[in-house]
């Protein structure tokens, strides 16, 4: 349930190579092994199909996609050892990972910029200025806020989109950089399971958008309540994280500028105008209440609620 940021600094190269992250599992001080470090100890919450961006000399150089659960207790990979501090314990965590580099690294002031303007717990930024800049804290591994996450993730997925189409007619890549083949593969695998999670969706609540009643499923969206971005695989395909909704209702919903209560009744959490949600197709939400919820969509709701109070500041009409 999050996306991650790793710092590799000079170790980027090896990681890339083993295709893994690796940390100390113990901190040795004074001849003595202790309880780790916070940051290094995060790893073992990182889920099958979680994405983590990789930080290296203040550029973005590729998003991460985990592959299966974290190791524990391997030993210090012999390519690592060069890099090794004085307080790394002789064994650590280890998880498998996919690298989807980019090929023009963006910095990371321009990648985040307009993000991480509230702290919030294990984040690897302190609140920073509007135009992104700022130290990020020297920590190993941080957990990126949920609600700066989804903008974040389609940041970089356009980049990696937009990167690969410019490659599709040049030569090879590099050698030791990922092929645009490969890139083009990784990006369209967020379509896989669409289909499973969008009958999903339907089997639970009916061929209808959730919230006008309309019957013509061609014209409806199956909407993740917690972000696809930020989910694990399990939540990427649970019926009970999705709505089938209309275009307007969507798009609306996605960005958390309207949210549910448990009851089904629409919140108009940005405050939108009259004339804006006249515009938009919205004026008649407190008519479209969404029948059906049962607790396991409401604990997706809850979260969608969180969300949009961190964007907005709260979450009543």
């Amino acid at each position: 349930m999050a996306l991650w940021w790793v710092n590799l600094g000079e170790a980027y190269k090896v990681q890339r190579s083993a295709g893994r992250l690796w940390c100390p599992n113990q901190l040795q001080r004074n001849g003595k092994l202790q309880a780790p470090l916070s940051h290094w100890s995060l790893i073992e919450e990182i889920n099958d199909g979680n994405f983590i961006v990789a930080c290296n000399n203040q550029k973005i150089r590729a998003l991460l996609v985990s592959k299966g659960n974290v190791s524990a207790n391997i030993p210090v990979p012999v390519a690592l050892k060069q890099y090794a501090s004085k307080g790394w314990g002789p064994n650590g965590w280890e998880l498998q990972v996919d690298f989807l580099e980019f090929q023009r690294p963006p910095s990371r002031q321009e990648i985040v910029k307009g993000l991480f303007k509230k702290e919030a717990p294990d984040s690897p930024f302190k609140t920073l200025m509007p135009d992104g800049s700022g130290d990020g804290l020297q920590v190993f591994l941080g957990r990126i806020p949920d609600w700066d996450g989804e903008e974040l993730f389609d940041r970089l997925l356009q980049l990696l989109s937009s990167q690969q189409l410019a490659q599709t007619n040049s030569a090879a890549a590099e050698d030791g950089a990922t092929h645009p083949a490969t890139t083009y593969n990784a990006l369209q695998s967020k379509r896989i399971g669409q289909d499973t999670f969008r009958k999903r969706v339907i089997d639970l609540l009916g061929p209808r958008c959730c919230a006008t009643g309309l019957d013509r499923t061609e014209l409806l969206r199956a909407s993740h309540i917690y972000p696809w971005a930020i989910s694990d695989n399990y939540q990427r395909l649970d019926g009970h994280n999705g709505l089938l909704l209309s275009a307007a209702f969507d798009a609306a919903f996605d960005k958390h500028l309207i949210t549910l209560d448990d009851n089904g009744a629409w919140i108009n959490v940005a405050q939108l105008s009259p004339a804006q949600l006249l515009q938009a197709g919205l004026d008649r939400m407190s008519e479209c209440r969404v029948e059906g919820l049962d607790s396991k969509h409401k604990k997706y709701l809850e979260l969608h609620r969180q969300h949009a109070k961190a964007k907005f500041g709260t979450t009543t009409q």
